[in-house]
């Protein structure tokens, strides 16, 4: 419901941050009940030097309270003068009390990173500045700007019915109007041909961390960053397991999981010479740089890292993977994970054992990488 004037106590105008002119005048609404809202005032901007409102010249002081009067008036109007109510005091303390309340990933970072100290009453004039902003930074990619935005969304979902805010949520329907590159078609799975032919281009020395990385992911469904990460001591060559410790678990204790692999796997890693140590020996944008220099040189269209990821899932469900034995192997739906693997730390591996001999057994001719 609007508030009327009988529940105002007091109004101030005080200074806030701008990006382009320094410094913008807002008012201040303070309400009976304790609680206090902050809006911008239109195109009224602090000169350089001065301190308060009352440093500025008389009459420009005076225009900037007729302003304030004008802006307090309309939100009465049109009935968006609403006692906020929220106990955080800026939109990055919200946005990290959100993600550790729900446990929410990382791409509240945007938010918090431009919107900043600033207070969450002032976000609803942001919205669209806060959308190009994104579009720039992640070059009109509509997956990612969608992901910012409907974090920032789920926050404000999240303050409405914890009861701290008062208002509509700012973003909702707030990319209409917004157009955006078209999508990449990129590839779900490798076919044989094309991954001999990938495997051929990455014989060249040069793509050596990349034809390990790659292999990993092949044989284990794993995420980039996880075969990344692989030390050769975590592989037990006689029950055929990688052990790797699951981290991906905000605000929860790391535990392990083991993953049954196929012996083309340990081959992959003598013939590289990678049982000591760290298998992966390059950073993320190095492989990045490699896997986008082989794609280019084998002319796979689409083809990308999370591909293998993506291929494993489907050529297992072939094999006679279900969607449980899935989630459970690739790190995957932390129900699942929850219920299942925590109970018995070979589950993994009794579970999803026969589907990945038929994918990848014993029978199969196991190759050479390197020759």
């Amino acid at each position: 419901m609007a508030l009327s004037g009988n529940d105002i106590e007091n109004f101030r105008i005080v200074k806030n941050s701008h990006k382009k002119h320094g410094y913008q005048y807002c008012v201040v609404v303070k309400f009976r009940e304790g609680n206090s809202i902050i809006r911008r005032i239109p195109d009224m901007y602090a000169t350089p030097g001065t301190n308060t409102i009352h440093d500025e010249q008389p009459a420009y002081t005076q225009k900037v309270y007729q302003a304030a009067a004008i802006l307090v008036q309309r939100l009465f109007i049109d009935g968006s003068l609403k006692s906020i109510g929220c106990k955080y005091r800026s939109c990055r303390q919200a946005m990290s009390a959100f993600e550790t309340e729900r446990n929410r990933d990382h791409h509240g970072n945007s938010f918090k990173e431009f919107f900043g100290d600033m207070p969450l009453s002032d976000v609803p004039d942001s919205v669209d500045k806060f959308i190009e902003w994104l579009c720039e930074k992640y070059h009109n990619n509509e997956a990612t700007v969608s992901k910012k935005a409907w974090s920032a969304s789920a926050m404000f979902r999240w303050l409405i019915k914890t009861k701290q805010w008062n208002s509509k949520n700012p973003f909702h329907n707030c990319l209409d109007g917004f157009k955006f590159a078209p999508r990449k078609r990129l590839k779900s799975i490798i076919e044989p041909s094309e991954y001999e032919k990938l495997k051929e281009v990455m014989r060249a020395d040069r793509y050596k961390e990349l034809r390990i990385v790659t292999g990993i992911m092949f044989y284990t469904g794993m995420r980039p960053s996880e075969a990344s990460e692989v030390e050769a001591n975590n592989i037990d060559p006689e029950r055929l397991t990688l052990t790797y410790l699951r981290t991906k678990r905000k605000n929860k204790t790391p535990d392990w999981r083991r993953i049954p692999i196929p012996r083309q796997l340990l081959m992959l890693l003598i013939n590289e010479d990678r049982t000591d140590g760290k298998v992966v020996r390059c950073g993320k944008s190095g492989i990045e740089q490699q896997m986008r220099e082989a794609v280019k040189e084998c002319q796979i269209g689409g083809l990308t890292m999370k591909t293998f990821r993506k291929d494993f899932a489907i050529r297992a469900r072939m094999a006679g993977a279900s969607k449980d034995d899935l989630n459970l192997i690739q790190g995957r739906d932390e129900g699942v994970l929850e219920k299942n693997y925590t109970t018995d730390e070979w589950f993994i591996v009794h579970q999803c054992r026969p589907w990945i001999d038929r994918m990848y057994g014993d029978g199969k001719t196991v190759l050479r990488v390197v020759k």
